[in-house]
């Protein structure tokens, strides 16, 4: 899940220090090696909330295609009413197997796979197991909670740069745009704590991107 979540992130230029909304899971069968570890997955794809659900068909549908190179030999002119019973729906699966225009498919003379229903951002689970909807809707909250994660990031760097310990408490200045420092305020506690900084001066100022300055405490 966490490896999926990642990959719609990176496709649709979601950078994961963003926090999205909420993710919802659907998947078949028993959800119990799921359950215990929703907080994991929460904070490692970075949503607010995760919801598992056993609908997959609420989310999702199968659809069938047929490969033509593996029916052919087999059915030969009938290929083609297999391949166009697929087209329409004209196709169900009994007893795990494919049937499709009265003809029982083979392994191999098929490929099935787990679509997406509606709009978002969604992918399958891999082996189609379920489906994956992720809530991209980003509200000025999250955005500015976004902005203080890049901004404990450019700290941690700072510091690194600045040859600090690990454990060494700092003082920290920003200088940065409004918008930045807005994200500063709402979420200082955090920028604090994650950071070791016993203190932060905001300095307003018109730069591309924020400038700090660690001092060690």
């Amino acid at each position: 899940v966490c490896s999926t979540v990642l990959s719609m992130r990176k496709a649709h230029g979601l950078r994961v220090r963003q926090p999205l909304p909420g993710a919802l899971v659907a998947q078949d069968g028993p959800l119990d090696l799921l359950e215990p570890h929703v907080d994991l997955i929460r904070d490692e794809v970075n949503v607010k909330s995760l919801t598992l659900t056993n609908a997959v068909g609420d989310h999702a549908t199968f659809e069938v295609q047929v490969v033509p190179a593996r029916l052919g030999p087999r059915l030969g002119g009938d290929t083609q009413k297999v391949i166009r019973a697929v087209k329409t729906g004209d196709w169900s699966i009994d007893g795990g197997r494919v049937l499709a225009g009265g003809f029982a498919l083979e392994p191999g003379e098929y490929e099935q796979r787990l679509v997406p229903a509606g709009d978002g951002v969604c992918a399958a689970l891999p082996g189609n197991v379920g489906v994956v909807i992720l809530d991209t809707a980003i509200t000025a909250d999250l955005e500015r909670e976004g902005l203080a994660r890049d901004l404990i990031r450019l700290v941690q760097q700072a510091r690194r740069d600045a040859g600090l310990a690990v454990s060494d408490r700092i003082r920290l200045v920003v200088r940065a745009e409004r918008t930045w420092l807005d994200a500063l305020s709402a979420h200082e506690s955090m920028v604090l704590g994650e950071t070791l900084a016993l203190g932060v001066e905001a300095v307003e100022a018109a730069t591309a991107e924020p400038a700090i300055e660690v001092r060690s405490a």
